[in-house]
């Protein structure tokens, strides 16, 4: 009977957490400006000692009803480059944005500013030459909105790729979109977005990080979000990665969570997926990790780590792991729903007391029925 109760139990939490992942990604939906055609900007009509500096014209020519910049097939390299509201930069095949050699500030630098999109550009972090710790390629300050990063190339980077300011802020930032981006050869991580919270307010917010690939990414090779509320981390791909101090995705101090349908193959973490809780962060409302695939990562499949008293909701639900190094799933000291996954053997999850585990599958049938009878007593 206990047995049955538990199960009863799982299935409602997963139905109950389905709705809502629907009504999170419902709500991380956002309509761009459209203004942008008011004005079309060329690079090459613009003044300038050399590319960079005829782009830094063009950028700053940009009016305040918004402007197309068509970034021709050139190098621009350089530094420093603050970005306006309401602008779309779209690049030709072959349009660089290159860090200059020795940078010690982002190539772009997004301040407070809304309705940006930035597509179609390779980035070029040039990290033999480069190794002020500051030295991202896109940084994105307080109080900006409405940023969508599509379907650009960050390649041979020092730093992170993407990232964040996390100090101390009245000013939210929110709605970040990057979607379908291809990070390649980089030593830092390929998105790392970290909030401020402070008196039950979380500074960033709605942020959705879908369809992207990381392929050989080392030393610190993740997407990864801190201290933010509202985060969708979808149909991913990460491939021959590194982040033996971290997960490939990593959450930590987060609320309503979305990680859905990612794939991490073939690399190296503490776990392909981690998620960190604690007291001492804000960790509540909903964590849905579902239909995700962790192949062949040396190290631990998922781990969920926390403790005891932290209000999360967190669900682990259809996920499929093969030929890990480490346990499948882990969890540690916090409660948590383990429903309906495919790990390689029992001996592959490792859970706490606080877990609620039924309906994982194991290579071997009987194994599986006396791994959930022992969970059911």
């Amino acid at each position: 009977m206990k047995k049955h109760l538990i199960i009863s139990a799982v299935i409602f939490t997963a139905i109950l957490l389905a709705h809502t992942s629907s009504s999170l990604r419902e709500s991380l939906e956002n309509s761009y400006s459209t203004n942008y055609e008011t004005k079309i900007i060329n690079p090459d009509n613009y003044p300038g000692a050399n590319d960079f500096e005829k782009l830094k014209n063009a950028i700053g020519d940009v009016p305040p009803e918004g402007a197309i910049i068509i970034v021709p097939p050139k190098i621009y390299e350089g530094s420093n480059l603050d970005i306006p509201s309401n602008v779309q930069i779209t690049g030709i095949q072959g349009a660089t944005f290159k860090l200059s050699s020795n940078a010690t500030d982002p190539f772009l630098i997004i301040r407070g500013k809304s309705n940006i999109i930035i597509k179609n550009i390779l980035f070029d972090g040039n990290r033999e030459n480069v190794s002020y710790s500051n030295s991202f390629l896109i940084f994105i300050d307080h109080g900006s909105s409405n940023i969508l990063i599509f379907n650009n190339t960050f390649r041979n980077f020092k730093n992170i790729a993407i990232t964040s300011n996390y100090s101390k802020t009245s000013q939210d930032t929110s709605f970040i979109k990057i979607y379908n981006n291809f990070f390649s050869d980089g030593e830092s991580a390929a998105i790392l977005l970290k909030g401020y919270y402070e008196d039950e307010t979380f500074f960033l917010r709605s942020i959705d990080i879908r369809q992207n690939v990381l392929h050989n990414v080392l030393v610190n090779g993740k997407i990864g979000v801190a201290f933010a509320s509202e985060v969708n981390i979808s149909s991913n791909l990460i491939l021959f990665s590194e982040a033996p101090l971290s997960g490939n995705i990593a959450i930590r101090g987060c609320e309503n969570i979305l990680v859905f349908n990612n794939t991490v193959a073939c690399s190296k973490a503490i776990a392909g997926i981690l998620i960190e809780t604690s007291l001492i962060f804000p960790n509540e409302g909903i964590f849905v990790i579902e239909k995700n695939q962790i192949l062949s990562e040396r190290g631990r499949g998922f781990f969920i780590t926390g403790t005891q008293g932290v209000t999360a909701t967190i669900l682990l639900r259809k996920n499929i792991f093969r030929n890990n190094s480490g346990p499948d799933i882990e969890v540690s000291n916090i409660q948590c729903y383990v429903y309906g996954n495919i790990v390689d053997t029992p001996n592959d999850l490792i859970l706490s007391s606080l877990t609620v585990a039924s309906g994982n599958r194991f290579a071997s049938v009987e194994s599986a029925w006396l791994f959930i009878s022992s969970r059911a007593r």
